[in-house]
Order: structure tokens, then sequence, then C-alpha cells
């Protein structure tokens, strides 16, 4: 699988997390879906590739719901994801503010504002 070109990149730089933006991508093409929404919340660690993750990860959700098989468990991992996505955008903002001078305006709740915004969680 392709991922593996991703993987050996991250191997060989750790903290190169955009490369988990490109990997979504191709996981996407491939119809790992799983993979792909793990991919996404990752590559929101990177302040380069975190809008374009928002926007990915905001239109694929709306798509999820409105097809869900199973909206009870979709739900519950929507949630279990957004809590990861505000764990990994709070960690990195710290860095991010200290090395952007802090002019980061926005945190966590901007964001998850904003998906929250667009994706309409449907009632169980």
């Amino acid at each position: 699988m392709e991922s593996r070109y991703f993987d050996r990149a991250l191997q060989i730089y750790p903290q190169y997390h955009s490369v988990h933006f490109y990997k979504a991508i191709a996981e996407s093409n491939l119809d790992d879906f799983l993979s792909y929404e793990q991919s996404l919340v990752k590559a929101m660690a990177s302040v380069e590739t975190l809008h374009f993750a928002v926007m990915y990860f905001s239109s694929y959700w709306k798509k999820v719901f409105a097809s869900s098989m199973d909206v009870t468990a979709d739900r519950k991992r929507f949630i279990s994801l957004i809590r990861d996505i505000k764990t990994t955008i709070d960690t990195r903002a710290i860095e991010w503010n200290k090395n952007l001078d802090g002019s980061l305006q926005q945190g966590s709740e901007f964001y998850i504002a904003q998906i929250l915004s667009e994706v309409k969680l449907p009632s169980i």
C-alpha cells in the first residue's frame, strides 16, 4: 500500500505532521476511511495543513451522517475524534505560539466550533 511511503517519511522526520494530510488523501482514495479519519486528526497538528484538514474533516462527516447506517456508532466515533482534535491542537498550539511569537489567533475551540457549525450531529 502507498501509505508505506508516508510511514517512511514519518520514520525519517517524525515532526513532519503535514505528511498525515497527504496520507489521509491517499487513504480516502483507497476507501480506508477509519485510517483517513485518524490521519486528518493528526494533520491538524501541523499549522500548514490545519485549515485544510478541518475542511476535509467537516466535508467527510457531513457525508457520513447523511448516509449513515448506524448513527449511534458514527456519532460516538465523531465525538471521540472531536476530543482528539482538541487534544492535538491544544498540545501543538503551545509550540506554534512560541515559534510564531504568540501570533496564533485561534485555538482548538475555534476549529471545533467551525466543524460543529458545518456538521449537524444527528439525534440518537
